[in-house]
């Protein structure tokens, strides 16, 4: 709506008064983070070895058919903090068949912004992410070629910590 203000200006010039907001902020936009773990050399990964390790680094089979982690401890979530899944198709992971399967890569990607804090997050994320190379004797990876380097980390957790940072500057 339009207010006609009495500045000593003529009738024609009048001033738009914008309205209040009263909406929230808008939430931040999601991103996704990855990362792969590869064979070590021509190698693939069995169905039981995935299972087991899965299951040691605290991920469960849920939703999707896929594994997901939940947190530690005290820093637990009500939905997952990240999930794993099968890099090929179908992407899922079969229980019922999971004796015969095999696969040549297995994808892990953290939603953000996330229950926890993003930082704490990405830093449980990582290490299951390095524990579960270690288990499988993998290669843990920035793409499905690359090598995860430092710089790449610096890079992830940077992005990890932009939600949080947004919301303590509110």
């Amino acid at each position: 709506r339009s207010t006609q203000l009495d500045l000593g200006l003529s009738a024609a010039q009048e001033y738009t008064v914008a309205p209040v907001a009263t909406t929230p902020p808008v939430p931040a936009e999601p991103t996704l983070i990855t990362l792969f773990l590869r064979p070590r050399g021509d190698g693939s990964f069995i169905g039981p070895a995935i299972v087991r390790n899965l299951n040691a680094v605290g991920m469960r089979h849920g939703d999707m058919r896929i594994f997901h982690h939940f947190g530690t401890e005290e820093l637990r979530s009500k939905s997952p903090l990240f999930s794993v899944a099968n890099m090929f198709e179908p992407g899922y992971f079969d229980l019922n068949r999971i004796e015969a399967f095999r696969t040549q890569g297995l994808v892990m990607f953290m939603p953000l912004p996330s229950e926890l804090d993003g930082p704490v997050s990405f830093e449980l994320f990582l290490s299951t992410a390095q524990r579960l190379a270690e288990g499988l004797r993998a290669n843990l990876m920035s793409d499905p070629e690359t090598s995860l380097e430092i710089p790449v980390v610096e890079s992830l957790r940077e992005r990890a910590a932009a939600p949080t940072r947004k919301r303590r500057k509110r």
